[in-house]
């Protein structure tokens, strides 16, 4: 096996040793054009050959060959997760240190409509394996104030019903109720859509006046690379453009901040400076040393709010009023 090493530096921070191994080359994957999201410590294959980031030994991030099948185009707003499931269990996805951190974004805006009297219900757009409908039933701080939870993905075929659901909850390709809800989740939909004024006008006809939302997007146009390209994303945000958006649909802004600034010197590095070409899929299993630590570090920063600086996503809670 070659490798190839280098040191890099931030400002005047050193950062570890980075080691990308070279394998042999393994077959080519197809590329899949669902909606997919921006994972912040992206990775892929270097002249068609998998390869991974080692920090002090331990596996960051790595690139494998996938094996998923490419899917009919005009699919708006199917949620990475559907694609990227075979790369790891439910479980796994679950606690994933990506996925755990914007859980407690969701949990953020469900505070807010929790404040009130009575039960809260939610509908997430782009829901994908509805992971985040998962976490406010099982592991939300309010999820005995909850009622009814929906997903909505095109990506989907049939309503489905997991173990974790309660009897009214749901997950299907379209909207069954015509009841309004008091929270919206959008989370990493808006970049692959040309019209996202239109799109959030029409999902907000879903939300009870009062209402809030949470948007979440990738982060700075000059961030831009050929995981943008692969994924089919439109255009990405920053604060202002995505407060913006939300001016223009008749939301008040309640708070936008940046999320994984902490990954953002990596993403940097991956996307700017080594900037692969080939395809293959985004959310891996890291070791549970580097998810550990990488769990604290969102846990930190969503406690404060989230980034006022700088991150590779945009984070945006809103209220319908």
């Amino acid at each position: 096996m070659k490798e190839r090493a280098w040191k890099a530096r931030v400002g005047v921070t050193p950062l570890p040793w980075v080691r990308i191994p070279l394998s042999p080359p393994h077959l080519n994957s197809k590329l899949c054009m669902h909606k997919v999201t921006s994972y912040c410590a992206y990775t892929q294959r270097t002249n068609g050959r998998p390869w991974a980031v080692h920090v002090f030994g331990c596996e960051i991030f790595s690139r494998r060959p996938s094996t998923s099948e490419e899917s009919p185009g005009g699919i708006v707003g199917s949620c990475m997760d559907l694609v990227e499931s075979h790369n790891m269990s439910a479980d796994e996805e679950f606690d994933h240190w990506w996925i755990a951190t914007r859980f407690r974004y969701v949990d953020q805006v469900i505070a807010l409509a929790s404040a009130d009297e009575g039960l809260v219900s939610v509908i997430e757009f782009g829901c994908g394996t509805a992971q985040n409908l998962r976490f406010c039933r099982q592991r939300s701080r309010f999820r005995h104030r909850l009622d009814r939870l929906v997903g909505v993905d095109p990506g989907l075929t049939t309503v489905a019903h997991q173990p974790w659901m309660s009897d009214r909850d749901s997950v299907g390709p379209r909207v069954t109720n015509g009841t309004p809800y008091d929270v919206l989740l959008a989370m990493d939909v808006l970049e692959h859509i040309d019209d996202d004024i239109g799109a959030l006008s029409q999902w907000l006809t879903h939300v009870k006046s009062g209402g809030y939302v949470l948007l979440t997007t990738p982060a700075f146009p000059w961030l831009w690379s050929n995981h943008d390209d692969l994924l089919g994303h439109v255009r990405r945000y920053t604060r202002s453009t995505l407060e913006q958006l939300a001016d223009q649909c008749g939301l008040e802004r309640i708070r936008s901040r940046f999320a994984f600034g902490y990954a953002l010197p990596i993403v940097i590095g991956v996307r700017k400076l080594l900037r692969p070409k080939h395809e293959a899929t985004d959310l891996q299993r890291h070791s549970s040393l580097v998810n550990w630590l990488f769990t604290q570090a969102g846990r930190i920063e969503a406690l404060t709010g989230g980034n006022r600086w700088a991150g590779t996503s945009v984070v945006g809670i809103f209220r319908k009023p």
